[in-house]
């Protein structure tokens, strides 16, 4: 699942065993993408790491699009945000 997130295993490995860790958003957004969450899953996932999606950042709304569009794919999902010209996921 990491591998798919492309997230490295050390990093996985400090997520899942140290519970005061604070991940980025960007990893929780990738392992989130890797999960193929459905819309409230993922915005449960993304609020117990601290973080939301906004309705008026660009890589925010690349995100949501790419979750209505059931797009898990992360090279399609870091082409739609290399497109708008916004850091990819990996």
């Amino acid at each position: 699942m990491y591998k798919r997130a492309g997230i490295d295993r050390r990093l996985f490995s400090k997520i899942r065993s140290n519970r005061d860790y604070k991940t980025s958003k960007h990893t929780a957004v990738a392992l989130a993408i890797a999960l193929q969450l459905n819309r409230q899953e993922f915005k449960k996932l993304l609020e117990a790491a601290g973080f939301t999606l906004s309705h008026n950042d660009t890589f925010d709304l690349v995100i949501q699009f790419c979750l209505e569009n059931k797009i898990y794919d992360m090279d399609d999902v870091n082409q739609a945000l290399e497109h708008v010209g916004v850091t990819v996921l990996n």
